[in-house]
């Protein structure tokens, strides 16, 4: 019915009026894709249609939006404060048109930066340990890193096949971790933008499916990760036995199947926890591991 109306592309010209004096208005609660707890967990940010809503966590009881950021992006994919918290990072895009990270000031409530990649919503966005550089996943099998204030380009890697789903720095920042669509998880060194190593083992049927997930150790430079098949899994970033193909000689532990896909992983603070969350026919679980604890007994 559409293409016989004409295929009027009326979407983008309402998109064009949302600003500050003119917010998105809602009939229903939007769909949630991204949200984070600023580091001293007083702000929690979740995405809205085409803004950013944070709220106060010291008064939760209220339930009132207590910022509301809008900016150009019709869809918001993932959501990361600032190591110091003074910054909050976005990227998502408008999907078939472009991808955009945004930077935002949370003192003076502005929008730092602006940053228009690729054809596509871009994911996976993450700040460097020293808050200089953040990095993202495009749907063009490329991961990038840029800089936080400036927007300059300081990685380009294409070595997935596939849709990246999400990113994270090494504790010092020389190395970057992505994952994909393509049922991988690569590692880069960030100075040389060259690419070291796949983690996970590329031998057919190790891995069940794409990866959307990753989350760091916050001292040491292992990673959980989590997809497709529900499993979460412990790597180490760095490989210290020789290799022989077809090995997965970087993996630490495998914790319990959950139901369904992984959608989103977490390490706590303290590095003795990791959360996965799953989903399957309508129904979520969010079961915590102890890392310090082998699979069976976790």
């Amino acid at each position: 019915r559409w293409i016989a109306e004409g295929a009027r592309n009326d979407y983008s010209k309402t998109a064009a009026s949302y600003d500050a004096d003119h917010p998105p208005a809602y009939s229903r609660q939007p769909n949630i894709t991204a949200l984070d707890y600023s580091p001293d967990g007083n702000w929690l940010a979740v995405n809205g249609f085409h803004e950013i809503l944070l709220y106060d966590t010291r008064n939760l009881g209220d339930a009132k939006i207590a910022r509301r950021f809008i900016g150009l992006s019709a869809r918001i994919e993932s959501l990361k404060f600032s190591p110091d918290g003074k910054w909050l990072a976005a990227s998502g895009g408008n999907p078939a048109e472009f991808g955009e990270v945004q930077i935002w000031n949370l003192e003076t409530e502005k929008l730092q930066l602006s940053k228009i990649v690729s054809h596509d919503t871009v994911y996976g966005v993450n700040w460097s340990p020293d808050g200089k550089l953040v990095s993202f996943g495009c749907t063009d099998s490329t991961v990038r890193a840029i800089d936080a204030l400036t927007g300059k380009q300081v990685l380009y890697q294409s070595a997935h096949d596939d849709w990246i789903r999400d990113t994270v720095f090494s504790v010092d920042g020389s190395q970057l971790v992505s994952v994909g669509r393509d049922m991988t998880c690569k590692l880069y060194e960030v100075p040389t933008q060259r690419f070291i190593d796949n983690i996970t083992s590329i031998t057919p049927g190790v891995l069940k499916g794409g990866i959307a997930s990753v989350a760091r150790h916050p001292a040491r430079d292992e990673i959980v990760i989590g997809g497709a098949d529900g499993v979460p899994k412990v790597y180490r970033m760095n490989r210290i036995t020789k290799r022989v193909i077809g090995d997965d000689a970087n993996l630490v532990r495998l914790l319990p199947a959950l139901p369904g896909r992984i959608q989103s992983l977490a390490v706590s603070r303290d590095g003795k926890r990791i959360a996965a969350a799953s989903s399957l026919d309508g129904k979520g679980a969010v079961p915590v591991s102890y890392t310090h604890l082998r699979a069976h007994e976790t």
